[in-house]
């Protein structure tokens, strides 16, 4: 091979690299919404803005199961106007689960109010989180989100 060659097929590698690099950081920068509390304890994956917030239950509230919960969350949140969400214990192991559905226009840029119940599936009492998950239909981890809200069972 002569350097004629060789110098496109480097300026397209030295070109991939750099938009890897770009795309990485872009990834990397996670800017919280959060309307709840001042300090936010919050799980992102793959996403530059959590969007989703609780009006009804701030950071640390004691709280029983079942119970309702209301908040708001941009649109892309939603498919088919719902997402789901679960409460968990300090072990990871699931205490509550439900549906929050879309009360308005869901396929929208906007915040959209939803409202759901989440429904007790085991017995417990103490820390634990209300974790409220993008709905992903597709199953590619690339597209989870979630945010989590630290609360006390009682």
């Amino acid at each position: 091979m002569n350097l004629k060659n060789i110098i496109p097929i480097i300026t397209v590698i030295v070109i991939i690299i750099v938009a890897i690099i770009l795309v990485n950081q872009q990834t990397n920068q996670i800017v919280i919404e959060n309307k709840t509390s001042p300090s936010p304890e919050i799980s992102i994956k793959n996403e530059r803005i959590a969007s989703v917030y609780l009006t009804n239950i701030e950071r640390d509230s004691e709280i029983s199961l079942p119970i309702e919960i209301e908040g708001q969350a941009v649109g892309k949140w939603f498919f088919e106007a719902s997402f789901p969400a679960i409460v968990i214990n300090n072990k990871e192991e699931i205490v509550a689960q439900g549906i929050m559905q879309a009360q308005g226009e869901w396929m929208t840029e906007e915040h959209v109010p939803f409202k759901g119940k989440l429904e007790k599936i085991a017995d417990y009492t103490g820390p634990a989180f209300i974790v409220l998950k993008k709905d992903n239909p597709s199953g590619e981890a690339r597209f989870d989100e979630d945010v989590r809200i630290s609360v006390i069972i009682k």
